[in-house]
């Protein structure tokens, strides 16, 4: 890469890649011509290093070639037409990386801020059933492939709302879709965090996974009374607007480290909800936010600087997961020992802490895999349901369950590709 270094940080730093090489304009530019060479060196990057892959972007209101909107007269094309190309890309590009891609963003940002259905020239030649049509697509070519809807602004109770009824109108169609990424190209106190969480509640209760697929903090100045996080939008650069050209003022360092921190500590307590963070960037030379929505400027939203050199909001973060292993007790139901608080399963501890029990906001993790969390416990004995073994109890020998009335479960747990109920203030039976 043009910075050998960064790559180095990223090996050392992330467990998670994306990018625009999935973009259409980047893969198929021309009719018939398919250029996979990014693409291929970033899954053979995310495999050798273990990485979770996110792929970004079939259909999107930018980076798509107008051919594919037209017919050999440069005209609008028709809507069979679109459609016909829409799942041949999807099938050529899904199938090439059939099991290789940890999930993919099959539609970017396609509701307007007020909660309507983007103007886009998807929509005005197929229709609104377009993005049914690009889910239902993807989940033929890739019936096993985590398909995503993502937006920013989803904060906005309008916005918010708009992808709930989304969503359900899928669900009710049975239009295949997994889950929802927040974009999450915030600011210095902005959003209202508040609000942020109501969607996080929101989006939780709809059956479908949550990720924050694109993560900055903005230290500048907004130009006007800018929101969101439209490409396009573009400002005239100002000395006013770009007050830090060349170094971040301590400061101002700190109260970014304080906002994450706030963030961080949101996320940490809809863990059980949230799926996976994305960085829009590996560091401040990098991100797209020095040029958006102001060309020119100097921004410092990301955890490492320039130099990759890590900042106060990397360590602000760094106590969020320290705070998650604190909290973590591992657990062993076939010799009822329990390995932990923040341990790894070979320094076991003597026991569980009798506060432990009941206590939201903790997770017990059973050996294969199965997170639990608050005040139940409930773990898969086979691998075949419905056979299975709960524990629930206090200190040394938590009592085992072998026999559990499934219609009484409150809700799932969805983790390494299980789900199972789980029943709220589990008893022996």
């Amino acid at each position: 890469g043009k910075y050998p270094e960064d790559i180095k940080m990223v090996k050392q730093q992330f467990n998670a890649i994306t990018s625009a090489a999935f973009y259409w304009d980047g893969i198929n530019a021309k009719p018939g011509i398919y250029n996979f060479e990014q693409a291929d060196k970033l899954v053979s990057f995310g495999e050798k290093n273990k990485m979770f892959i996110l792929a970004q972007g079939i259909i999107w209101h930018h980076l798509i070639p107008e051919w594919i909107f037209e017919n050999k007269d440069s005209n609008t094309t028709t809507r069979d037409t679109l459609l016909m190309r829409l799942r041949n890309y999807i099938f050529a590009v899904m199938r090439r990386y059939k099991g290789r891609i940890n999930a993919w963003i099959v539609a970017n940002e396609a509701l307007e801020n007020n909660g309507e259905l983007r103007k886009t020239k998807w929509q005005q030649i197929i229709g609104d059933d377009y993005l049914e049509k690009a889910f239902e697509y993807a989940h033929e070519a890739d019936p096993n492939a985590k398909l995503y809807y993502n937006d920013y602004d989803l904060w906005m109770p309008a916005k918010r709302l708009a992808m709930i009824k989304l969503i359900q109108d899928f669900k009710s169609k049975g239009v295949h879709i997994d889950g929802i990424g927040i974009q999450g190209h915030w600011s210095l106190n902005y959003p209202s965090l508040d609000e942020v969480e109501k969607t996080l509640i929101a989006f939780s209760k709809l059956g479908v996974k949550v990720m924050i697929s694109e993560l900055d903090v903005s230290v500048l100045p907004k130009p006007g009374h800018h929101q969101g996080a439209e490409i396009t939008d573009s400002f005239k650069q100002s000395k006013a607007l770009d007050p830090y050209p060349y170094s971040l003022p301590d400061s101002m360092r700190n109260k970014l480290a304080g906002w994450y921190a706030k963030i961080f500590s949101l996320f940490y307590k809809y863990r059980n909800e949230i799926t996976g963070i994305t960085f829009w960037g590996a560091n401040d030379r990098e991100s797209w936010r020095n040029d958006w929505p102001v060309k020119g400027r100097t921004d410092y939203p990301m955890l490492f600087d320039r130099n990759n050199r890590p900042k106060p909001a990397f360590y602000a973060v760094i106590k969020q997961a320290e705070k998650i292993a604190r909290d973590t007790f591992y657990l062993d139901p076939e010799n009822a020992s329990v390995h932990g608080n923040g341990k790894s399963p070979s320094s076991p501890a003597k026991s569980l802490p009798d506060s432990v029990w009941g206590k939201p906001g903790i997770t017990i993790l059973y050996k294969r895999g199965i997170i639990v969390r608050g005040e139940f416990a409930v773990f898969p004995g086979t691998h075949s349901a419905p056979t299975i073994v709960g524990a629930y109890g206090k200190g040394d020998k938590p009592v085992f369950i072998k026999s559990i009335n499934l219609d009484s479960a409150k809700y799932w747990v969805n983790e390494s590709g299980h789900i199972w109920k789980c029943i709220k203030n589990l008893k022996a039976t």
